[in-house]
């Protein structure tokens, strides 16, 4: 609380093709030994080259700023000196919070200074329609088809329901399938929610970052198409007192870097609009896995009254002692970004 320190780390030429090579080998299941032990090794040399110099950390809770290609990497697996000098995951020793800048969180504070604070629980937009072969199209609209269509991701609903299921009816909003659009989420005075959860697709476009968008249903009852794109600046438009927004989607807390101030993507863009919070992933995530990670998060946040810091730890864990799910692939690419108070 009272002071600075500062260590020098290796140069960027040494870290990113170690960092870049983990990355790649987090996104996928560790499909054989090989792969488990190259995995394994990249691990130790980078929490080695980012992690041996500060030594120890005493703290329960660490924040991480990261640069370059960290932005990319989820702390969480990163091996760091635990009792008796044995290495221990970081997410085994520490609370872990990304942000974006530390600017970020001063101007995040000052925002929410003397705020009214929201008068429901929960909002959730999942499983929406992309496409003109989803079944729950009527027979008679069968051929409809909907521009750039996507999988359906079923395991989102069962998401939806089990994390609508932990709150009053009369405190949750609950949009799945063909409620699950634009206008919706538009629509909604979202600026009454605690906790807002998205479940859906999410497209990043890291050239040009405001074309980056979630996609909510493409095709309305009928069968015809209808706009399902929020991007960026939608995002920026909208108006939040939330304590956490969760991207249940793929790739959302990735973007174009910006010197200084972290990456301009989705995540920053909730944060403008006034979340305190936000829950994103890093990759390509299974959706069943996912299902599994945010049904255990959200009871630990709202059943268990956790801070979402808390909670997310916990349910990583949960997932990574479990022997379908040990991989770091399943449970490590969720990262909370902003406020951890």
């Amino acid at each position: 609380r009272d002071s600075i320190e500062a260590r020098k780390l290796a140069g960027r030429g040494e870290i990113e093709p170690v960092a870049r090579r983990l990355y790649e080998l987090l996104q996928t299941p560790a499909g054989g030994s090989g792969n488990r032990e190259e995995l394994s090794q990249r691990i130790s040399s980078l929490s080695e080259m980012i992690l041996g110099p500060a030594g120890p950390l005493q703290q329960r809770r660490v924040l991480v700023v990261a640069d370059g290609v960290l932005h990319y990497l989820p702390f969480s697996v990163l091996l760091t000196s635990a009792d008796a000098g044995e290495a221990a995951s970081m997410l085994a020793v520490h609370e872990l919070v990304s942000l974006p800048s530390m600017s970020m969180l001063a101007a995040q504070r000052q925002m929410h200074l003397n705020q009214n604070r929201p008068v429901k629980e929960l909002a959730v937009f999942a499983d929406p329609v992309f496409g003109g072969d989803d079944q729950r199209l009527k027979s008679s609209y069968e051929g409809a088809t909907a521009p750039q269509a996507l999988p359906r991701l079923p395991a989102t609903a069962y998401e939806a329901r089990s994390i609508a299921a932990l709150v009053a009816a009369e405190q949750s909003l609950l949009a799945l399938g063909f409620d699950a659009s634009l206008e919706a989420v538009m629509n909604t005075q979202l600026s009454d929610y605690r906790v807002i959860h998205f479940a859906t697709h999410g497209r990043i476009d890291s050239r040009y970052p405001a074309l980056s968008e979630l996609v909510f249903s493409r095709i309305d009852e009928n069968g015809q198409p209808r706009d399902g794109s929020l991007h960026l600046h939608d995002i920026y438009n909208l108006d939040l007192q939330a304590d956490l927004v969760a991207m249940s989607a793929c790739s959302t807390a990735l973007g174009r870097e910006i010197a200084g101030e972290g990456l301009t993507c989705l995540t920053q863009g909730f944060m403008y609009a006034g979340s305190r919070s936000v829950l994103a992933s890093l990759w390509q995530v299974s959706d069943r896995a996912t299902a599994e990670l945010m049904t255990r998060f959200y009871r630990h946040l709202l059943d268990d009254k956790q801070k979402p810091a808390e909670a997310l730890r916990n349910a990583q864990l949960e997932l990574a002692s479990t022997p379908r799910w040990r991989s770091p692939y399943f449970w490590s690419g969720f990262v909370l970004q902003g406020e951890w108070l």
